[in-house]
């Protein structure tokens, strides 16, 4: 709780002494209500992304029907039925997550916005608009940016430089057989089983919290003030999709963030609804 704690008065600080306001809704304010946050950011995409073409797609059930894989629990947006120009609100719960509760930034339920770009985008437009989404609808501050990836990410030089960030301080390379190993998103993604697919080069899109401005130039391991807020892929020959933690953006946003215990509590009332009760069900109430 403590870890968590400075977590949020560190976003609440970079929060305070950055943004004008939040751009997703003025009148809470920072450190409001965490569900009006988060509703008011979730419609801010939607809404957002519709302006382009993106069209809303149902999310999967939480409860899936592979009782084998990750406790019969959503992993991610695999799964849900998309195809180019849509987008999609998933709930997730990962039982590896359990071992890792003590930290500030993992939940035992929590929403993936993802979306499949346009037919005909381009690497460079993706990040554009990842780019445009995260300042323009969520209110984030490109200064506080940084991107994990790999060498070929150097394609995109220009692109990220356009953005207004400077490459030498907030983009880091990582070796690429160290990115293959973890598959965590920041050089590589795959779909996790039992959707094995191709790998996926991608970036992973981080935010800092802390007070003052980011330790540059970024590394990775990324220190405790950097919080991951998004991947996204840039090889439009394998996949340009985009997936960023709902969560994650209103605690940079805003500062407010639920508890393990709050999240936990939903999770259990998520699972009772389906009408089933998947194996991680027991691992998360045991947590």
């Amino acid at each position: 709780m403590e870890r968590r704690s400075l977590l949020k008065r560190g976003a609440m600080a970079a929060a305070a002494s950055v943004l004008p306001g939040r751009v997703f809704g003025q009148s809470a304010g920072v450190s409001g209500n965490f569900d009006t946050a988060y509703a008011e950011l979730q419609a801010s995409l939607l809404d957002y992304l519709a302006g382009p073409g993106y069209a809303q797609v149902e999310p999967a059930p939480l409860v899936t029907d592979d009782f084998a894989f990750n406790g019969g629990l959503r992993y991610d947006a695999v799964g849900v039925p998309k195809a180019p120009g849509q987008m999609v609100v998933q709930s997730c719960a990962r039982i590896d997550d359990i071992s890792d509760k003590q930290r500030a930034d993992v939940l035992p339920l929590f929403s993936i916005f993802h979306w499949v770009p346009l037919s005909g985008t381009t690497g460079d437009e993706s990040f554009i608009l990842l780019h445009q989404t995260m300042t323009e609808s969520v209110g984030l501050d490109t200064a506080r940016m940084g991107f994990v990836s790999i060498p070929e990410f150097e394609d995109l030089r220009g692109t990220v430089e356009g953005m207004g960030m400077t490459w030498s301080e907030q983009v880091f390379i990582r070796d690429p057989d160290e990115a293959r190993a973890a598959l965590d998103g920041s050089g590589y993604w795959q779909r996790p089983a039992p959707g094995d697919g191709p790998m996926i080069p991608s970036a992973g899109l981080y935010y800092w919290l802390g007070d003052g401005m980011p330790d540059r130039p970024l590394g990775y391991p990324a220190s405790g003030n950097w919080i991951e807020i998004a991947d996204v892929g840039f090889d439009s020959g394998v996949d340009l999709s985009a997936s960023c933690g709902l969560e994650r953006m209103v605690l940079a946003a805003t500062g407010d963030y639920p508890t393990w215990d709050e999240r936990l509590e939903e999770l259990m009332k998520r699972i009772a609804a389906s009408d089933r009760e998947p194996p991680g069900k027991d691992l998360f109430e045991q947590s």
